[in-house]
């Protein structure tokens, strides 16, 4: 098969209202999100995350959980995945809207 890059970028979010940091466990997830859709629309179902040397951290495991939300298969472990509750950024003092910004990022999927 053909490798296929797909890549995303958080300063999007600053569009559809997006307060504060972009560099936080929220804003990966729809990164991971948006990735996600991206390839769905170019056909790919399914992926494997390459992080190269970096250490696997919750931002990256959150990002990884938002390309499967959008329906990609990946190998992954549930349990490495941030709660609910931090990818919904609920432990973050500045609130965003998580639910709105993926249903931008659907719309702007349907619409590609």
């Amino acid at each position: 098969s053909t490798p296929l890059y797909s890549s995303a970028a958080s300063d999007v979010y600053k569009r559809q209202g997006w307060k504060g940091s972009r560099k936080n466990i929220p804003a990966a997830y729809l990164t991971g999100y948006s990735v996600g859709k991206k390839a769905l629309s170019k056909g790919t179902s399914d992926a494997i995350v390459y992080s190269g040397t970096r250490k696997y951290t919750q931002r990256m495991a959150a990002a990884v959980k938002g390309i499967i939300d959008a329906g990609i298969k990946v190998p992954s472990d549930e349990e490495t995945f941030p709660s609910e509750e931090r990818i919904n950024g609920e432990h973050l003092k500045v609130k965003n809207d998580i639910a709105n910004v993926k249903s931008k990022i659907d719309s702007e999927a349907t619409t590609q």
